[in-house]
């Protein structure tokens, strides 16, 4: 059996998985490079959503100092979104790491960003080139949760179809669907793949 390369998560809207993740990956970030996607909270109410490099993780979500990342904003009561935005930082995040880290971090894909055929590529690009990465898949029922909000199109759901089939490339992906349940071993799986990712890393200097 071949060693997991790509180790992502799915499942449900606030079941922890960015926690997870970010828990075990904060002594390596240091070798890490991507990006994560961060909530701009006002008054108890989600207001924006914006992008920033993974280094950045641990900030206060209340704040985002650089209005230029922001890519989706709650106006007047309406939802508004500037996919160009996500895929300029999300692809130069992602991109700068390929030959220089031993991780990319991709929290999250799967929404309205995959419209863009640019960063599709840019995904394939990542996936297939033998880079570790850890990240977060939305599932499809939270796609389908994001048309309440925004329009979502049929062909989403097979692009993000389509990358996860891509993660799984060549038995080196796994996809885990998170829940209470399995929340305390999948986080020791995360630090696991982790540990031994540096371990390796460490091996071939």
């Amino acid at each position: 059996m071949k060693p997991i390369k790509r180790l992502f998560l799915q499942g449900d809207i606030h079941t922890g998985k960015t926690s997870i993740i970010l828990r075990q990956l904060k002594p390596y970030i240091n070798d890490a490079d991507g990006f994560t996607v961060k909530r701009v909270v006002e008054n108890g109410e989600c207001k924006a959503f914006y992008i920033g490099h993974i280094s950045n993780a641990w900030k206060e979500t209340r704040i985002c100092a650089d209005e230029s990342s922001v890519f989706l904003k709650k106006t007047e009561g309406v939802w508004r979104e500037d996919i160009s935005v996500f895929v300029k930082f999300a692809s130069e995040y992602l991109l700068n790491g390929l030959g220089k880290t031993r991780l990319v971090v991709i929290d999250e894909i799967g929404g309205i960003e995959l419209r863009s055929d640019v960063f599709m590529d840019v995904l394939r690009r990542v996936f297939t080139s033998g880079i570790a990465c850890l990240g977060v898949l939305k599932s499809e029922n939270n796609l389908k949760l994001l048309g309440s909000s925004l329009k979502i199109e049929k062909e989403l759901f097979a692009r993000r179809n389509a990358i996860q089939k891509l993660i799984m490339l060549q038995e080196e992906g796994e996809v885990i669907v998170l829940n209470e349940q399995n929340a305390a071993d999948t986080e020791m799986k995360i630090g696991c793949f982790l540990k031994r990712l540096m371990e390796s890393s460490n091996n071939k200097l």
